[in-house]
């Protein structure tokens, strides 16, 4: 388990502070309870060049932190507009499942660019909504597997014979006859 934790840009001003009264590495790692290393790297990472009049500039070292960060998180599969926009018409006018839409790509592809569960997701938040329609628009253009669900207590019709007259009342000839199917 990790227990390290990124500086916060309250502890970044602090570090110009201590650095502009003359503290060395050493006294400032010790004043905000964090390692000589985290601090020594945070400046060496975020120095300012020579000719400038600080040495430290804690906002760049933010923006520059924050800029890294959210580069190195994986990115959203329906960020890229041709993809979205090929699973939205697969839904939408050919009203394809998810499973066929998967099929689709890997075939075309030779790979998987995108899963059924980020479909699924995507749908639920909208993402492959027109303009102006709700997330049920989409679910409903969707093709469904299996039974629908129903009600409690409500009977399940489809697939059933519906039986007009019980085999009791069957006519005696019925039992006389000889050939199958008649």
């Amino acid at each position: 388990m990790c227990h390290y934790t990124h500086l916060t840009p309250f502890e970044r001003e602090k570090i110009l502070f201590f650095l502009a009264v003359g503290k060395s590495i050493t006294e400032i790692a010790h004043l905000l309870s964090r390692s000589k290393s985290t601090i020594s790297r945070e400046l060496r990472r975020n120095a300012a060049p020579s000719k400038q009049s600080m040495p430290y500039y804690p906002l760049a070292a933010q923006a520059r932190y924050r800029r890294h960060r959210a580069a190195c998180r994986p990115h959203k599969r329906l960020e890229n507009a041709s993809l979205r926009s090929f699973v939205q018409i697969c839904i939408l006018q050919y009203h394809w499942s998810p499973e066929e839409i998967v099929g689709r790509i890997k075939m075309e592809h030779g790979c998987r660019l995108i899963s059924v569960p980020t479909i699924y997701r995507a749908v639920r938040a909208g993402l492959l909504n027109p303009a102006g329609t709700s997330a049920k628009f989409v679910l409903r253009r969707l093709l469904h597997h299996g039974k629908r669900r129903h009600k409690k207590g409500a009977e399940e019709r489809r697939g059933k014979f519906i039986i007009s007259h019980p085999i009791e009342e069957r006519p005696a000839s019925a039992e006389k006859r000889t050939v199958r199917g008649h």
